[in-house]
């Protein structure tokens, strides 16, 4: 529910999102070519199904990263993936970071970060962002650490400046 004076950011523009297309678009082949020979290869259609599922629903999230601020509350969003409220009372503070992923959390779609993602500096972040590790705002809360990417940096913070959040730190 949009609140009076709730600002929307759009995310920093990435093609994080084709990676997971493409790959999603390689499931659909799988299947359809599955489906060719009058005895379908259940497995291949399996396997392509999984794709298709796995590359389509983060290339959906990928391109609809969105954040929306209000004087009470953060929504970070890439639907269906990610849907984070924060109340703006618990942001200790935002500062912008470039963060190392751990090995395992390396091994991912380029240009997309979603959901919680392990850092080697920080620990555990929940990620809704277009970039994995660089040039990431890092929210510290009550509630863990939260990583966005907005277009336009300088008005996100200056948004929730206004909301009484603490740039730097």
């Amino acid at each position: 529910m949009s609140q009076p004076d709730e600002q929307t950011f759009a995310a920093a523009p990435s093609h994080g999102w084709i990676w997971p297309l493409l790959l999603g678009v390689f499931g659909l082949v799988l299947v359809v070519t599955a489906m060719v020979p009058e005895t379908p290869s259940w497995g291949q259609l399996a396997i392509g199904g999984l794709l298709t599922v796995l590359g389509l629903v983060p290339a959906f999230a990928g391109s609809r990263v969105t954040y929306a601020g209000s004087s009470t509350q953060l929504h970070m969003s890439a639907f269906p993936l990610v849907n984070d409220v924060v109340p703006v009372s618990e942001i200790r503070s935002i500062s912008r970071v470039d963060l190392q992923p751990t090995v395992w959390a390396s091994i991912r779609f380029p240009g997309l970060a979603l959901r919680r993602v392990r850092y080697v500096d920080v620990g555990p972040v929940s990620m809704c962002a277009t970039r994995a590790a660089s040039d990431i705002l890092l929210l510290e809360t009550d509630r863990g650490r939260f990583g966005v990417t907005p277009r336009d940096e300088r008005a996100f913070i200056e948004a929730l400046s206004r909301a009484g959040v603490s740039a730097g730190g």
